[in-house]
């Protein structure tokens, strides 16, 4: 007799999969804000439509401004083009994302970054108990032979 190999529908795991995600981004989205950057005279509103609804979709905190290098580091340092999002949790800047990129998947990445860095790391647990020592007064003690 012959076993057939059991498989699990791959839409029911991709669906799983985004469930899993959903609930992860729904959990921190309070935590999550993202602000969408253009450059000056170049604000196209269709550009951050797709982050803007994902964000309002998820409860996620969204602003547009414009590229400012003099203000804001992250400005600076971390935008390779214009428009850009950045993604800030709790207030601090964590990771910037470009038009065309999934929000669900660039969220769900640096919030893995953020636990996994958040981890805390194992240790390993020693108990020691402090050895005790019962004594007993030779007066306390009773012998079945004093009870009358």
């Amino acid at each position: 007799m012959s076993v057939l190999p059991v498989t699990t529908n791959p839409y029911i795991i991709e669906h799983l999969d985004y469930k899993a995600q959903e609930k992860e981004i729904m959990i921190a989205s309070h935590l999550l804000e993202v602000e969408g950057v253009y450059a000056e005279g170049k604000l196209n509103e269709t550009v951050f439509d797709l982050v803007r609804i994902f964000c309002a979709n998820h409860r996620i905190q969204f602003g547009i401004r414009i590229f400012n290098s003099a203000a804001f580091i992250q400005d600076r340092e971390c935008i390779t083009k214009l428009p850009a999002f950045h993604i800030y949790y709790k207030d601090e800047y964590e990771k910037s994302f470009y038009p065309g990129d999934d929000p669900a998947v660039q969220i769900q990445y640096m919030l893995n970054e953020i636990k996994n860095y958040n981890k805390p790391k194992r240790t390993r647990w020693s108990w020691k108990f402090p050895k005790i020592k019962w004594k007993w007064s030779k007066k306390s003690r009773v012998a079945s032979s004093d009870v009358a």
